[in-house]
Formats: C-alpha cells, structure tokens, sequence
C-alpha cells in the first residue's frame, strides 16, 4: 500500500476581502494541517472571489492576490496545496492554480478552457492559456513553471483541472499527462443550478474511470457579490463512482472532505488498462 491523505476544501470568500479571504485560506491548512492532510485543493480563484468582474482586468488585483498568495506560501510546511488565483503574465491576464509546498511555489498552472456561458464571461478577463505549452514566470522571489503542467514529488504525479477544462468537449479526456497522473484536482466554481449536483458526480465518476485514478473536485460555497449562489460541493471519485462527498450547502466559512487514498491502487488500475488497450490493438492488426 501507498497511503496518502487527500483534503478537498470548500471555502466561503469575498471579492476584495484581502484578509478575511487569506485567512479563512489560513485556518482550514492549519486544520488540514492537524488532520495530517498531505495535499490539500482550494476552489478555484479562491485567493481573490470568483465573482471580481471588471476588475480581474486591474492589475492591482492580480498584485493584491500575489500578496495573498506569500501569506498563503509561509503557512504550507509539511503539507502540498492548491489554491485558485488571477495571474498578470506577458501582457495578459490569466485565471490560474498555483501549487505549493513547503513555503515553495512549484508552479502555475494556467486555465486553457475558458467559461463562456450563462452567468460566466471569462473570456472577458482572462486569455486561456495554450494545450501543452510550458513557460516560466519570476514570482515572490523564484522562478516557477508556468502554464500546462502536471507534477512529480515524493511518489505521486499530480495533474491539475480547473472548472471548464473538465465540462468542456475540448476538454482534459484523452490528455496523455493527466492519464498517467495518480491523483488528479479540479479546483471549480460552479454555481448552483437545479440538477447540477447529479451532472457533477457523472462528470467526476467518468474522469475517474477516463484517467484511472483518483480525482478531487472542489468547490466554493456561499453567495458572492449577491448574484451567484454555490452549494460547496465537494468530490472524491474513484474509478468510475464517487467515493465520498460532503454535505451542500454548509452554513459556515469553509470545511475540509478528508480521505486516504491508496496510490498503488491507481496504478495497478491503469496497468491493467493499457493491458487490455494493448490486447485490443495487437488483435486488430
């Protein structure tokens, strides 16, 4: 066996409440942290609230969430985390995932699928980031990969999804790096919509299944900006079904879905896919 403790967070924020929004961040990894939570995923553009609008467009705000960002950095010892953020690189804005661990950035990862329907207008902002392109960017004092990427540390590869990538038909499927990939995260902000709850356990039981592995999905919960209601749905797929959830709709700043997973599993599964796929295409020639 090959244990690791897992943790999806759903998490209450306001747009521009710099401080309550790092340290309602801050009080659920010093949570995680007591419950010996070793990789942590925050909803996507947590750092900053979804719903900043027009001033995504501010560089002041990509600056502000930079800031938030350091605090965030010092406080993740003994412990990997992913948290949502706005980016300004090369001229543009992009809605990213960073990932750190201990009080280092590993990289960026730079949305590639924009939402562009309904109540969301992310093009508007943001620019998505191209399939496969890796660059680097200087931040808080290092330089870190940036753009497409997945990760390797201790014995885990870890692949990154952040909302649309996922819903999407241009999506993440047949990504070869997130098919190799043990554990895969998708850091969300998906609205409440009636319905919604059940495509979101097909969406994360067939990416489960798709990629052999296991696959975190979180979300944001609460009201933001009087306009967009999220229930905090939060997911653990494992091939092919949902594994675990936690409750919708929780009254409070934020809360933490915890489960240990084994590794070893995932990788006999997908051994014994490409087996199968192999079989397949040596019959048919």
């Amino acid at each position: 066996m090959d244990l690791l403790r897992i943790a999806g967070a759903s998490i209450n924020q306001i747009p521009f409440d710099w401080a309550g929004n790092i340290k309602r961040i801050g009080d659920l990894i010093c949570q995680a942290k007591e419950l010996e939570v070793q990789v942590l995923c925050f909803p996507e553009l947590c750092i900053t609230g979804y719903n900043c609008e027009d001033m995504f467009s501010s560089v002041h705000t990509a600056r502000m969430a930079l800031r938030g960002l350091e605090e965030i950095r010092d406080l993740c010892t003994d412990i990997t985390v992913m948290v949502g953020l706005p980016i300004y690189h090369r001229g543009s804005m992009y809605n990213c995932a960073a990932v750190i661990q201990n009080k280092k950035i590993l990289g960026i990862n730079a949305k590639k699928i924009l939402t562009r329907e309904g109540v969301h207008y992310e093009p508007r902002w943001f620019r998505p980031w191209p399939f496969h392109r890796v660059d680097m960017i200087h931040l808080l004092g290092q330089d870190v990969p940036f753009g497409d990427l997945s990760y390797h540390f201790g014995n885990l590869h870890l692949g990154i999804v952040i909302c649309e990538e996922a819903w999407s038909s241009e999506g993440t499927a047949g990504d070869s790096a997130l098919s190799s990939c043990e554990l895969v995260v998708n850091l969300s902000a998906s609205h409440f919509a009636l319905g919604k709850s059940k495509i979101r356990e097909t969406l994360v039981a067939d990416a489960s299944r798709s990629f052999q592995a296991f696959y975190l999905y979180t979300n944001l919960v609460g009201l933001e900006s009087g306009r967009i209601v999220y229930d905090g749905e939060t997911l653990i797929g494992e091939f092919g079904k949902i594994a675990k959830r936690a409750k919708r709709f929780q009254l409070n700043d934020g809360s933490l879905l915890v489960r240990d997973i084994d590794l070893d599993l995932a990788r006999v599964a997908k051994l014994k896919n490409r087996s199968v796929l192999d079989n397949t295409l040596t019959s048919n020639e």
